[in-house]
């Protein structure tokens, strides 16, 4: 019977047999006809299924364009005899999802050079891969590469080798987005980033979530930030900020002209950190329009917090999840919500818990145009 083609393919998740993947694939007719996505993360594969299924992924006349192998149990082997010796036969890849396997500095290597000679990949996703510092040479050596828009390295254990990798982002002119959450970020690391943030020229997105950044270190890093004319949304959750880096905000971001969305969720931050955020947001020195301050144990703080946000112009959406706000201190904010009329969307679950009977009492006889999420009592 004649169907349509079948353009995309996701079978992630499951931890089928070998012999029934490849019929699957073969009934796919992968690399032959119209098939554009392909997707079998999480879906236990080793070095043996991989390598079967990249010859019939791949051939002269592929239109396969994204491959997700992530969170399986493939190896250099699978990766280099699977995927890299299929791929140099196939022009057309763009992105490659390997994230959670067993490869190492190996077939990270085979990877890099495969991505120097064929020019071809847009996007490397290569979080939690094993990979080490001594591969951050590698990887600045091949950032000038400008067909690279998207590199994620998340967990991997690249600690002080983000020092040789900062500084090569000046000639990434291609790259617009950067994981780099959970590498174990080190002040040397930090320094470089520093020094080449301002003058990155096409980067919007950053992550450097979860690597323990302190205020002291945090502090200088949010002047760069903010000195940046590329980026639009940075995720800094994860960190040991504190109050004096809610103090340092205001004036490092008030010179921002492209940073829009800013995570700043489970820091340190507490009431006199909310304090001073809702300062600069009550000046309109933030001109954020997506703010997450969830998990910082703000409590009472979010008083002054509520109080900047009745003369901010700017917000859309904020996240106040996880912070102890209850009573008197829910009711300010939603007191702020009558005089904000930009913010459309507020997270208050995990704070205190409501009734649907209590919560309509207190939002249905006020003029509130934006949606208020809370978390409802069992």
């Amino acid at each position: 019977r004649h169907t349509a083609p079948l353009t995309e393919l996701v079978v992630s998740g499951n931890a089928m047999p070998a012999k029934s993947m490849l019929e699957l694939v073969r009934t796919f007719k992968a690399g032959v006809h119209a098939n554009q996505v392909f997707a079998a993360a999480a879906c236990s594969l080793g070095d043996e299924h991989v390598v079967h299924l990249g010859k019939r992924l791949y051939n002269n006349a592929s239109t396969l364009t994204a491959l997700d192998l992530s969170g399986n149990k493939i190896t250099d082997f699978g990766l280099e005899k699977g995927i890299l010796v299929n791929m140099g036969r196939n022009t057309g890849l763009r992105s490659l999802a390997f994230s959670r396997n067993n490869v190492t500095s190996k077939g990270v290597r085979a990877l890099l050079a495969l991505v120097e000679e064929k020019r071809t990949l847009t996007s490397i996703l290569l979080s939690n891969c094993h990979i080490s510092a001594k591969e951050c040479g590698v990887f600045s050596a091949r950032l000038s590469i400008n067909s690279v828009q998207v590199l994620a390295l998340a967990g991997n254990s690249l600690g002080k080798g983000v020092a040789t990798f900062a500084p090569h982002l000046t000639k990434a002119s291609g790259l617009t987005e950067l994981d780099l959450s959970d590498v174990s970020l080190e002040k040397h690391g930090i320094a470089a980033l520093v020094e080449t943030l301002p003058t990155v020229r096409n980067l919007r997105t950053l992550s450097l979530a979860d690597n323990g950044i302190s205020t002291k270190d945090g502090v200088p890093l949010v002047g760069a930030i903010g000195a940046s004319r590329s980026l639009v949304t940075v995720d800094l959750s994860g960190n040991s900020f504190k109050k004096d880096f809610a103090e340092a905000l205001g004036s490092a971001l008030a010179a921002s002209t492209s940073l829009r969305s800013l995570s700043l969720a489970s820091n340190k931050l507490g009431g006199e950190g909310a304090a001073a955020i809702g300062r600069a947001l009550a000046a309109n020195g933030l001109a954020l329009t997506d703010l997450s301050l969830a998990g910082n144990k703000i409590g009472s703080g979010v008083d002054a917090l509520a109080e900047g946000l009745t003369s901010n112009s700017t917000l859309i959406s904020l996240s106040l999840a996880n912070n102890s706000i209850s009573g008197d201190h829910f009711m300010e904010v939603v007191t702020a919500l009558e005089a904000n009329t930009g913010l459309r969307h507020v997270d208050m679950t995990g704070n205190q818990r409501f009734t649907p009977a209590q919560i309509d009492t207190i939002i249905e006889p006020r003029d509130i145009s934006c949606e208020i999420y809370v978390s409802f009592a069992s």
